[in-house]
């Protein structure tokens, strides 16, 4: 699936879009009213919002141009499943009424952009599959009302922020298939409403925080395929609704609390417990 590109984007005279500069724009070849226009989409199969503005798609690859910032009563922005290509434009951090952010599955690279933690409204979401590099901006503490956050499958290094703690409605998160090190903080035991985290196939190492035990709501633990050490502890056998857990291919050491299964157990890197 591709999407419309055009060779410039501009706002729009009467004769471009039958409207005047002040309230049309022209993004892909398309136009749009920058007072009404809340929802935009490429896909025809997108049913999240029925009064949502689809764009033209024709086999082309394209960047998202930095006049998107200037649909400033946009809610709902999913473009997802292309070729776009290129950075996410910092202008994007004037969507401050966005609280759908879809860009999934496409070949956009470098840096995610601080300004992104403008969108304070943001509920959900999704930027993996992707090839962005770089940590997560600090910005990301002011996500308080983000329920779904998807990060994984792309470049993405250093360590989760401390800042992770404020995203206390956060439900579902996703960070694997990543480069990231470092430790887990101790804040994510403030993720209070937290049922899925994937943190698999990325460089974490040291301890598993005590607070993961917090998360009483969690329902699915992936943490295998790191560098994790020292003992599981044993709480988290104790969350009433996990159903989920892998800590396969680790260098955590016994004794294994009774909730970790053997194949568990038998992939554990164990040459340096005592």
């Amino acid at each position: 699936m591709f999407w419309f590109s055009c060779s410039s984007t501009k706002i729009c005279d009467n004769t471009d879009c039958g409207g005047s500069c002040n309230e049309n724009i022209e993004i892909w070849g398309e136009c749009f009213n920058i007072e009404t226009t809340t929802c935009l989409t490429n896909s025809i199969d997108f049913n999240y919002e029925d009064s949502c503005q689809i764009i033209n798609e024709i086999e082309m690859k394209s960047e998202i141009p930095s006049e998107i910032g200037k649909l400033i009563n946009c809610e709902i922005l999913h473009l997802v499943e292309n070729q776009i290509i290129g950075e996410i434009p910092i202008e994007i951090g004037n969507l401050t009424n966005l609280k759908y952010l879809n860009l999934r599955n496409n070949l956009l690279t470098s840096k995610i952009p601080p300004q992104i933690g403008n969108l304070t409204k943001l509920e959900y979401l999704r930027l993996n599959d992707n090839q962005l590099s770089g940590v997560i901006p600090l910005e990301f503490e002011n996500f308080i009302n983000l329920h779904y956050l998807r990060l994984n499958n792309n470049k993405l290094s250093g360590e989760i922020p401390s800042q992770i703690g404020n995203l206390i409605n956060l439900r579902y998160l996703n960070l694997r298939n990543n480069q990231m090190k470092g430790t887990i903080p101790s804040e994510i035991g403030n993720l209070i409403n937290l049922e899925i985290l994937y943190l698999n196939d990325n460089e974490f190492s040291g301890k598993i925080p005590i607070e993961i035990a917090n998360l009483k709501n969690m329902t699915g633990l992936w943490i295998y395929k790191n560098q994790f050490k020292g003992d599981v502890p044993l709480k988290i056998c104790s969350l009433p609704a996990l159903d989920f857990l892998n800590v396969r291919d680790n260098q955590l050491c016994p004794p294994y609390p009774e909730c970790i299964s053997q194949v568990d157990i038998d992939s554990q890197d164990t040459s340096n417990c005592p």
